[in-house]
């Protein structure tokens, strides 16, 4: 089950989702392992609802899911700065719930798979040239094998090519460690910036 009720979910104004959006992605970044876990595994409940339901054409799932996906385009874009955060503590943090923090990861890279792949260009480009292309293989590996659904063969799957990827990353970051977050911070146009942390929330007025 996705754990979202259309017929409530369609009738909360958009700031409100908005605000829920924005206090999860806080809570992903969370410190405390049980606020991060519990942030994430809502969160794929959300995510996982906007996947499977987008194409029920003229149900009220659709109509809810497709209200999700445009209210986190907006100018703060939630998925993409979660997609960031996510990365960015596998990449340098201990991240100790590092399964459940993959679950909602993969959900938002098929969801925003061109933001994805500009944000591991541009940090690739970022790093020492005789690095990036083992930094490109490791990216490439993340996602090798994976296909573009949630079933949980194919989560399992992404789950543990995050494992050797974060393994593999950090070899090749670790003499780089004073220069580890240049990448990830530097801006990917005039209008989209990369960021390592999520946004303050947006309280509804």
């Amino acid at each position: 089950s996705s754990g979202i009720n259309a017929e409530y979910g369609g009738n909360v104004d958009d700031s409100v989702l908005v605000y829920i959006l924005s206090t999860l992605a806080e809570g992903v970044a969370s410190v405390d392992v049980t606020i991060s876990t519990a942030s994430c595994t809502a969160l794929d409940n959300i995510i996982t609802f906007v996947f499977k339901k987008s194409d029920k054409k003229g149900t009220t799932d659709e109509a809810v899911a497709q209200k999700l996906r445009a209210i986190t385009n907006v100018e703060n874009n939630v998925f993409q700065q979660i997609i960031s955060s996510i990365v960015h503590i596998v990449m340098y943090e201990e991240c100790k719930n590092q399964w459940s923090m993959s679950r909602p990861l993969l959900g938002m890279i098929l969801l925003n798979q061109e933001y994805f792949e500009g944000m591991q260009k541009n940090f690739i480009s970022q790093q020492p040239a005789e690095k990036q292309p083992l930094l490109a293989k490791c990216f490439e590996n993340l996602m090798n094998e994976v296909e573009p659904n949630l079933l949980s063969k194919n989560r399992d799957r992404f789950t543990q090519n995050m494992a050797h990827f974060r393994r593999d990353l950090n070899n090749q970051l670790q003499p780089n460690k004073t220069q580890r977050t240049a990448g990830m911070e530097m801006a990917m146009d005039d209008d989209v910036y990369i960021v390592v942390h999520p946004a303050p929330g947006i309280i509804p007025t």
